[in-house]
């Protein structure tokens, strides 16, 4: 009895042996192709399908290693439940990757994509520039900045006699000869009774005090 027990031990260590290295070769095989099938569907593939098929993936990666640090001998019964785990999550799983791979139609949802895209770009509202604010001229100040105190000759010339605002005595009056300027206003004519004087593009005429 001892004998064959022993037989029968050492025939289901070699059976797990044997069904470990098949599942480990046939587990490479699968998450190659599962890689691949992700690369060539990542744009087109349901996020939510390629997560599930990685999910078990790894449960048979955790069951793999599990049945490894099992002890090597182990029961018919016991074996035989690992082997029909083993042998549903492998038909799930193959059947989610040929479901996946027969209901992806990547040039139909390429198409869905881009016309997507156009409608998108097509709503979009397109960013006009407001329309540049034409800079208003400077307003010119009408009043002078200084005081008109006569015409003065001089060696047969005349001068137009100003004193600036808000000065006194003989030091601050200037005489001003034509094609002069005091600050922004230059004089460009004398005539009777005005002096004429240009601030910017406009002309102005100042009356000049009665004598």
């Amino acid at each position: 009895m001892i004998p064959t027990h022993l037989n029968r031990s050492r025939l289901t260590r070699v059976v797990v042996v044997t069904w470990l290295a098949l599942l480990s070769i046939a587990l490479v095989v699968l998450t190659v192709s599962l890689t691949r099938l992700e690369a060539q569907r990542r744009q087109d593939a349901p996020d939510t399908q390629i997560a599930e098929l990685q999910t078990r993936a790894l449960e048979l990666e955790a069951f793999r290693a599990s049945v490894e640090a099992a002890p090597a001998v182990v029961t018919e019964s016991e074996f035989q439940s690992m082997r029909d785990h083993w042998q549903q999550q492998w038909d799930t799983l193959d059947q989610r990757q040929q479901d996946l791979a027969s209901a992806t139609d990547l040039p139909a949802l390429k198409s869905r994509l881009d016309a997507l895209v156009q409608q998108i770009n097509t709503a979009k509202p397109v960013a006009t520039k407001p329309p540049s604010r034409a800079a208003k001229p400077r307003a010119v100040s009408s009043a002078p900045t200084f005081q008109l105190l006569g015409i003065e000759l001089r060696g047969g010339e005349r001068f137009l006699a100003i004193q600036p605002n808000d000065t006194t005595g003989l030091a601050a009056i200037r005489l001003l000869r034509v094609g002069d300027a005091e600050g922004r206003w230059q004089l460009v004519a004398l005539e009777p009774g005005s002096a004429q004087f240009r601030i910017g593009r406009q002309t102005q005429r100042l009356p000049l005090p009665q004598e």
